[in-house]
């Protein structure tokens, strides 16, 4: 039976999930929080839960001992969530309207932005973030931009790590950046296109401020006690993997990688060299490990380092690419630094041959299979398709990113395989005012109908099948003995 903590933390996740559904429970949930500024994140969901009209809560002996007030009896606590000891306990707080004055009594100062301040406030963010502008608005959102940068500065000046057991060493070059004005390509020294970094410290770059430390501690937290994420991620990690065969179809996102010379590239992992199918299975074993495995695992933190790899390796099937160009696209100018390039799977694939060997790979006969590739959005815009090497190979991404949509023309690609066609859904950037039908057509007929002796569960259940005949026959022949009781 869970804990009242537990489902306080459960309210609280409930409350995020529905502040997402609609901008009027977003906007509701703002105002809330922009009178309770200094509680962090998962407080002010679990105060707009409990009392979204909440204008300053604190503790009982705050309000009895600090503001000279007494908490009304029968009032009701707001229930937050405190993580910082061994197990999650519970802590109360109180609103302002729960309480009553003494004599000596004090009121608290509720923030206000009146029209009078605006010139000072401009004046500060002006002189503290260098932004100027006679819009308050578009001031805050250029220090935001700022506190941002700041914040992705430091934070991938922090992502290097190296493990002896995985061979895996990657390096961010953040702090020197910042100390020179320019980052070192080869021979070449690449000047930063923006030094301003009013949130960084010129003695020690990479270190934190107390409230970008408060801003990560609130998000991881949000991470760790959301209850229904944590139900998504379990189920992806219980029932994910890195590909899947299925009737003749491989399905998996992002590439398998190669070499120039259409051969299967290797990755070298504590000695070994692992490529193709093999290094697809490997991986899957290593992701796994980093979730399920104990705490106190030796291999879990092996395992921890190998996801940064997959994140942003070279031969990472869900990476693709050379190199991790988010700093330069960031703060350097010059384009042709900020290239990635692409795993020459991606156009070695387009290949029918290509196609074969990497069915081969992973056992599936090359007449009548097909690979189902995710990760690459389809440019209808530029006459691109996603039916390529003479129909073994299906481009599917997801596409329905609103972000690509300008790009693509489209909102993505659904594949249909029943028993008579394989078949395509083309579908619509949704508008709300409009009838998006998806585009259905038929890019592949079956010779003959399938049906389910012909499927990979149909071959599962004859196999069984079998099994249960050689049993019967064992048993009619009088291999198998009754057994009386």
């Amino acid at each position: 039976m869970p804990t009242k903590a537990e489902l306080y933390a459960q309210m609280a996740d409930k409350v995020a999930t529905q502040l997402t559904g609609s901008w009027q429970e977003w906007a509701g949930f703002l105002t809330t929080a922009s009178r309770l500024y200094k509680y962090p994140f998962h407080e002010q969901l679990m105060i707009y839960a409990q009392r979204p009209d909440a204008t300053a809560c604190a503790e009982y002996d705050l309000w009895n001992e600090k503001m000279g007030r007494y908490v009304r009896r029968g009032s009701k606590g707001i229930a937050l969530v405190d993580d910082s000891g061994d197990r999650p306990r519970l802590r109360y707080v109180f609103d302002i309207s729960d309480t009553g004055t003494r004599e000596y009594s004090r009121t608290p100062w509720l923030w206000q932005l009146e029209e009078r301040h605006l010139d000072s406030v401009q004046a500060m963010l002006e002189r503290t973030y260098d932004v100027s502008g006679d819009d308050l608005a578009g001031q805050l959102m250029s220090v935001t931009w700022e506190i941002i940068k700041g914040l992705t500065f430091k934070t991938a000046g922090t992502y290097n790590t190296t493990n002896t057991r995985t061979n895996i060493f990657y390096k961010n070059g953040s702090k020197e950046a910042y100390r020179n004005g320019q980052k070192p390509y080869g021979q070449t020294q690449m000047p930063m296109r923006d030094m301003n970094f009013p949130t960084v410290d010129p003695a020690d770059p990479l270190r934190l401020t107390d409230e970008e430390e408060e801003l990560l501690h609130t998000l991881e937290l949000s991470f760790r006690h959301n209850a229904r994420l944590h139900e998504h991620v379990r189920f992806l990690y219980s029932n994910g993997s890195m590909y899947k065969c299925c009737n003749s179809n491989l399905l998996y996102h992002g590439c398998i990688p190669m070499t120039e010379n259409r051969e299967f590239d290797g990755l070298m992992v504590g000695g070994k060299m692992y490529r193709g199918k093999e290094l697809m299975d490997f991986i899957d074993t290593q992701v796994k490990n980093a979730y399920f495995l104990p705490e106190d695992a030796p291999e879990k933190e092996a395992c921890r380092d190998f996801m940064w790899y997959l994140w942003n390796g070279a031969k990472s099937p869900v990476f693709g690419k050379d190199k991790n160009r988010s700093f330069e696209h960031y703060f350097i100018e010059d384009p042709e630094v900020m290239r990635e390039t692409m795993n020459p799977y991606y156009q070695l694939s387009e290949e029918e041959e290509t196609c074969d060997m990497i069915l081969k790979e992973f056992g599936l006969p090359t007449k009548g299979s097909h690979i189902i590739n995710g990760h690459m959005p389809v440019k209808i815009k530029s006459g691109e398709t996603p039916i390529r090497a003479g129909g073994k190979l299906f481009i599917i991404d997801g596409g329905l990113s609103k972000a690509y949509q300008e790009r693509t023309g489209i909102a993505g690609y659904t594949l249909i395989f029943n028993s008579h066609h394989l078949a395509l859904a083309e579908h619509k950037p949704f508008d709300p005012e409009r009838e998006r039908t998806p585009k259905v057509y038929i890019v592949e007929k079956m010779q003959k109908r399938i049906t389910v002796a012909d499927t990979d569960e149909g071959k599962e259940l004859a196999g069984r099948i079998e099994d249960l005949k050689e049993l019967l026959k064992a048993y009619r022949s009088g291999l198998l003995k009754e057994r009386v009781r």
